[in-house]
């Protein structure tokens, strides 16, 4: 009976849809077809309930993104460290890589310079960075990226248990005398 009881559950995990978790601070939050909360986030902007300290997504807009990466470099280069210290985490940028290279009208910044740099910092670091195109864009991978994580983390849970349930099998057998 107690080999079954990993299963059972399991069989709720499977039944309930994850909860993107958007950061209280989001300005303009995405829309979503998986349910949604609000919450303060301490990575990103948006997360998996009860996964939040191993998954985010930072969004930005194109002006955002050359705000960042130039205005706030120091505060960004330290975002990205404790983003690269996750288990999985994207930049998502509501723009093309053509929109980035063309530039902001904000800013004097080399657009190809900073794509450059954004992509190889990204890199070093085991930070997804993706050019979405647009809200709508971004909206998808998003919901695609923590949906992913979700089912991993699920897999992973699920093949854990089953672990822990034969060893305890086994342990039972061993220690009963049987």
């Amino acid at each position: 009976m107690q080999s079954g009881a990993p299963f059972s559950i399991l069989a709720g995990m499977r039944q309930r849809k994850p909860t993107i978790v958007i950061d209280t601070r989001e300005q303009r939050p995405l829309e979503f077809t998986l349910p949604t909360s609000v919450s303060k986030l301490d990575f990103g902007d948006y997360s998996i309930a009860g996964l939040e300290s191993r998954v985010a997504v930072e969004r930005k807009s194109l002006d955002d993104l050359f705000g960042s990466f130039t205005r706030t470099r120091v505060r960004m280069d330290e975002r990205l460290q404790e983003l690269g210290e996750l288990a999985a985490a994207a930049i998502v940028v509501e723009a093309t890589a053509l929109d980035v290279a063309r530039g902001s009208k904000r800013t004097a910044v080399n657009g190809h310079s900073l794509l450059g740099s954004i992509s190889t910092r990204c890199a070093q670091l085991g930070v997804a960075f993706v050019l979405a195109g647009d809200r709508y864009g971004s909206a998808a991978f998003i919901e695609a990226f923590l949906l992913a994580f979700h089912r991993q983390a699920r897999s992973q849970k699920r093949a854990s248990l089953r672990n822990d349930s034969a060893f305890g099998d086994r342990k039972s057998r061993v220690y009963s005398g049987g």
